[in-house]
């Protein structure tokens, strides 16, 4: 008998020692690929605070729900909302979060956050917002409803006609928070009148305005949606314990991430190659005016903005409403954060065409906040809000931030708010 389990012994020990041979030369090979950033691969250490820092990187799943034009459908009144028989936590209304209660009780705050994907992310440091507003001695002792109603690619008028619509079918909001400037700013040039669309209209109307019409069209778009709802699934299953520390599993989870992106970018290419060869027509590009001046666009879009939120301060005031404005930072105006080169590797692309418009005219829309204050709208500039902030803040090349950088911008808002006198 002792001879027998001897005999096992000898036979599982060349087992496992090869297997731990293979275990390590499989970790050195994925460290070595991830650490020198080998044919393109994320570095290692990137990738491994991604998966690990769920909360931090919320943004991931909020951009996968929203940001690809498959997830949303056509809305009548806000142009898109977001599709609720494909997309998880989306409410009968086409929005994230809880539908807003119809009644006003003196023991409950409803709070609507506004704008793009920036002011979307905040819903995933829920805990801090809600934190940072029970810090306002009138919000203290109340139940605060967050309603994270941005939308990723959402900008002006979508917001006020949010706001519009929702209060007219009896629904009540205590605060409006809308954060924006940078979709106003970016997205009518780049995304609308490039393609013959007016610059007014919702980012992506001339895909949305064939969704149903179009079948070749709406089933590349499916299709776009469901390969951002497997990078979903990628992300969840990689970001357990210990997948997110081990070189190998880092390793597998970049080369499948690397494999479904580029596939979606395929999909997306032709998506644009179907809709260009397409005749536009005045369903698919509203009241368009050719501009030959940049310049002109941005004045026109800085008008917009300003008579939006005006409007929208209004219309908040009639209501019982307190509203408040706020112009996001970005990385691309002059001088608004000092950068460390690992901080400009992650967050300047010199040739994006978001960051192209945003470098050049940003200060236009400074001076178009201005506007909006002297009409008495609770307006705030916070451009420079990471002036002083040697730190990284920034974790992508377009407009997002890390956790620290959320953290700043969601205690300076509570800090407006605090400070700033009601007069409704």
């Amino acid at each position: 008998m002792e001879a027998v389990s001897k005999s096992r012994k000898s036979r599982i020990l060349p087992i496992l020692i090869s297997i731990l041979i293979t275990f390590l030369t499989s970790e050195l090979f994925s460290y070595l690929i991830l650490e020198f950033e080998v044919n393109g691969f994320p570095d290692r250490t990137a990738t491994q605070e991604l998966l690990a820092n769920k909360r931090a990187d919320q943004r991931i799943v909020l951009e996968i729900q929203t940001d690809t034009p498959g997830a949303n459908v056509l809305h009548p009144y806000w142009g898109f909302a977001m599709n609720r028989d494909k997309l998880h936590d989306i409410n009968r209304l086409g929005l994230n979060g809880p539908v807003p209660p119809k009644e006003k009780t003196e023991n409950r705050l409803v709070v609507a956050i506004l704008g793009g994907s920036v002011a979307l992310e905040l819903a995933g440091y829920k805990d801090l917002v809600l934190s940072a507003l029970q810090s306002v001695p009138r919000f203290q002792g109340k139940e605060i409803l967050l309603l994270p109603y941005a939308m990723s690619g959402g900008k002006q008028p979508q917001q006020i006609f949010q706001i519009t619509y929702l209060l007219t079918l009896g629904y009540h909001f205590d605060v409006v928070i809308n954060l924006d400037g940078f979709n106003e700013l970016t997205l009518p040039y780049v995304d609308n009148m490039k393609n013959n669309v007016a610059g007014s209209y919702p980012r992506n109307w001339r895909l949305y305005s064939r969704l149903g019409l179009d079948a070749t069209l709406s089933e590349l778009m499916y299709h776009a949606t469901e390969l951002e709802h497997e990078r979903r699934s990628l992300y969840v299953v990689f970001s357990i314990a210990p997948l997110h520390s081990l070189n190998t599993t880092l390793f597998i989870y970049n080369l499948i991430e690397r494999f479904k992106a580029n596939r979606f970018r395929e999909v997306n290419a032709e998506i644009q190659r179907v809709v260009s060869n397409q005749k536009p027509s005045f369903q698919t590009s509203g009241p368009f005016t050719k501009v030959d001046k940049l310049e002109e666009v941005i004045n026109t879009m800085a008008g917009l903005w300003i008579r939006s939120s005006v409007q929208l301060d209004l219309l908040c005031r009639s209501n019982g409403i307190e509203y408040y404005h706020f112009l996001q930072p970005n990385q691309y105006l002059y001088n608004s954060k000092p950068m460390l080169p690992e901080e400009i590797r992650v967050a300047i692309r010199r040739d994006h065409p978001y960051g192209q418009v945003a470098a050049r005219f940003y200060p236009h829309f400074i001076e178009a906040g201005k506007s909006i204050a002297v009409q008495g709208v609770h307006f705030t500039d916070l451009t420079k809000l990471f002036a002083d902030e040697e730190r990284i803040v920034y974790k992508d090349n377009c407009c997002h931030f890390n956790e620290l950088g959320n953290r700043m911008l969601i205690e300076r808002i509570a800090k407006t708010i605090l400070e700033t006198p009601v007069e409704l």
